[in-house]
């Protein structure tokens, strides 16, 4: 089993893909560009941690034993060659596209031009 901890995006940092006609995934911006982003994730890490070292028998991989989540993804380097090294996947789905805003009775959850119909509040 595999546990992943995610950070879909920074309360500063944003990250940029796009994937091209021949469905490869081009990264021209690093999410992890803020250092708040980058120390909220480490101590999200550590907190992973700190909950599942209770665990019998458990095997722990990444980071290393004793090692903190700030030195771990420090260890990583930050940049756009080595995106892979951070250890991310993104789960896809489909979501029905179409001019039919689903807010207002319709059914589709993107426009044509591939944008989310969202309530703001």
């Amino acid at each position: 089993m595999t546990l992943s901890l995610y950070l879909g995006r920074g309360s500063v940092g944003r990250g940029r893909t796009t994937i091209s006609p021949s469905l490869n995934m081009v990264v021209s911006a690093l999410l992890w560009g803020d250092t708040n982003d980058l120390a909220t994730t480490a101590i999200a890490i550590d907190n992973m941690i700190k909950a599942l070292k209770p665990v019998p028998g458990l095997t722990w991989l990444l980071p290393a034993n004793n090692t903190s989540g700030k030195d771990y993804l420090a260890s990583l380097p930050l940049t756009l060659a080595n995106v892979g090294a951070r250890r991310s996947n993104y789960w896809l789905g489909t979501c029905k596209m179409g001019t039919d805003n689903g807010l207002t009775g319709g059914t589709s959850v993107i426009d044509t031009n591939t944008k989310i119909w969202i309530i703001f509040s």
